[in-house]
């Protein structure tokens, strides 16, 4: 009877260490399945990834092109502001040079006369003040035609 005690307590043994191998092995298939689904995941997020950076990368290429594109309307337009700012000046001092002109004028016709000299003079003033002016309105045509470009562009675009 020992023997067979025996043999069933070795048979018990036996089939312990089967159920747990089975047991093992059944963890093992569930590791290696989530080490699967845990590669597919991570080709996912680094495909993902690169699609995130492929766009960054875009964002920034079109930022700095048009930071680029506003650094040169802003050159642009200073450029023309000074331009204007110029004409101004020209303006202001042909306009005090012709009435400073039409007021020597205005004396010596009071006095004795018009002196052809004079009337010279200040039709010559005159037609510099008429000059500087128009500068002056083409001037601001060009800025007002500098703003209007990218407006009339959407517009062609649209």
């Amino acid at each position: 009877m020992s023997d067979i005690s025996e043999l069933e307590a070795r048979l018990q043994a036996a089939l312990g260490r089967i159920e747990n191998g089975l047991g093992n092995l059944g963890a093992k298939s569930d590791t290696a399945a989530t080490g699967d689904d845990s590669a597919k995941a991570l080709e996912e997020e680094k495909a993902v990834t690169a699609q995130l950076e492929a766009r960054l990368q875009a964002v920034r290429e079109k930022h700095l092109g048009r930071e680029k594109l506003a650094a040169e309307q802003l050159e642009t337009a200073s450029k023309a502001l000074e331009e204007a700012r110029s004409n101004m000046q020209t303006l202001r001092a042909t306009n005090e040079r012709l009435r400073a002109s039409n007021e020597e004028l205005r004396e010596k016709n009071q006095e004795n006369g018009a002196d052809p000299h004079l009337i010279n003079k200040s039709m010559m003033e005159e037609l510099s003040a008429l000059k500087a002016a128009r500068k002056v309105d083409l001037a601001e045509m060009d800025a007002i035609l500098l703003e209007m470009k990218p407006l009339l562009k959407e517009g062609s675009d649209a």
